[in-house]
């Protein structure tokens, strides 16, 4: 009967640790409370990258209300121009390379879109930033959402984040705010695969504690 008890606390203490990542954020201010620092922003065709400020009015639409930042006082704005021509493209790229781990496989952020007339891709580079390794449309938003992106499959590997935003139709530089950004291990809570451990995490513990059973039978024989 003690030989039973070890097991089951011992799957207990497994299941436990297995739930537990060491998140290991490699995004270097993320919530933009220090300018720019480990980012390079970049435009073409005058698009814009600038960090904007609540309270104060950055939209290019008259009218149009204050801003409340999702968590504090700062957020980043990536947008075209002014004029906004279709080819004005604002540009954020990380300054310093990013090698994602078991802890770190989730790029998440908060978004906040002025409007739904624009584009917004997030683009994988090589460690140098060169090559355009993966491009992934985002889903445009108006309201503050958080959102995530599962980088699994670049574990072990350096890379580099871009965000690129343009107006999809020519007159409005419409801007889109981008916040708290980071690398964790877990997707955004509004994705549905949030609570759904990956089958490795559960199958680990359970086959260590089926070998031990196996193990104590034998002994006991």
């Amino acid at each position: 009967m003690s030989s039973i008890l070890i097991i089951i606390k011992t799957l207990i203490v497994l299941l436990l640790l297995s739930g537990i990542a060491a998140a290991d954020n490699l995004i270097v201010n993320g919530n933009f409370e220090s300018d720019l620092a480990g980012w390079t922003d970049s435009g073409i065709n005058g698009g814009i990258v600038r960090i904007e400020t609540e309270g104060t009015d950055f939209s290019g639409l008259p009218g149009t209300p204050d801003i409340v930042m999702i968590s504090s006082t700062h957020a980043v704005n990536i947008r075209s121009s002014g004029p906004a021509p279709i080819d004005s493209i604002g540009a954020l790229t990380t300054s310093n390379t990013n090698t994602p781990s078991a802890g770190s496989h989730v790029l998440k952020w908060w978004q906040k879109s002025e409007r739904q007339d624009v584009y917004i891709e997030l683009q994988i580079l090589d460690e140098g930033g060169v090559s355009v390794l993966k491009t992934i449309p985002v889903v445009v938003v108006t309201e503050w959402t958080e959102q995530s992106v599962d980088l699994s499959e670049y574990i072990g590997t350096p890379i580099m984040i871009r965000f690129r935003q343009h107006t999809t139709g020519a007159g409005y530089g419409y801007y889109t705010l981008l916040d708290d950004i980071e690398t964790t291990e877990k997707m955004a809570q509004n994705d549905p695969s949030t609570n759904i451990p990956e089958f490795p995490t559960v199958a680990l513990p359970v086959a260590a504690v089926i070998g031990m059973i196996f193990l104590f039978r034998k002994k006991g024989k």
